[in-house]
């Protein structure tokens, strides 16, 4: 089947943000459709959208400008995926004060 005549499947999210140490940790995760393996690496690229999600609402210009954000307050920004299954976005910051 297409895309578009594959029944959907419920997709839910979760988030939650922890305190280790000198860091805060946020960690955004969902079940959608999950970004196929070989285009990873290009997520985080302005205008980058995975070829399964282009009959879906967006710029690309998310992750990108996450990333951005994060890194210019001295965090880092993690991302796994499994098509199919869903993704977890990981934000790491240091903690202030």
């Amino acid at each position: 089947p297409t895309p578009r005549s594959t029944p959907r499947r419920r997709t839910s999210s979760r988030s939650g943000v922890t305190r280790n140490g000198g860091v805060v940790v946020l960690d955004v995760a969902d079940t959608g459709r999950g970004i196929p393996a070989d285009e990873i690496d290009g997520v985080f690229d302005e205008l980058a959208r995975a070829r399964n999600a282009r009959d879906r609402a967006g710029s690309g210009l998310g992750l990108a400008l996450v990333r951005t954000i994060v890194e210019r307050h001295g965090g880092e920004v993690a991302i796994t995926s499994r098509e199919g299954d869903g993704t977890r976005v990981r934000l790491t910051l240091p903690a202030a004060g």
